[in-house]
């Protein structure tokens, strides 16, 4: 069995200890990786991601280990 977090639904998110909260329907989880520019060939490294709006209009990416936390709605 698992813990089933429907990404629809996340609120907010702990990260570094601080709670951030989320634009509803912005959180999603996806590959990520670092690049320089357009450069499809100068692949640097990357894994598991998420990324994410705040209501404030901020746009976060990370690496899915840092979120300590996630709250969801109903």
């Amino acid at each position: 069995m698992s813990l089933a977090i429907d990404v629809n639904k996340v609120t907010a998110v702990l990260i570094s200890g601080e709670r951030m909260f989320v634009k509803p329907g912005s959180f999603d989880l996806d590959a990520y990786e670092f690049r320089y520019g357009d450069r499809h060939d100068d692949f640097i490294g990357g894994g598991l991601g998420y990324h994410f709006r705040t209501e404030e209009g901020g746009l976060y990416y990370g690496p899915i280990e840092a979120i300590q936390m996630v709250e969801v709605s109903g």
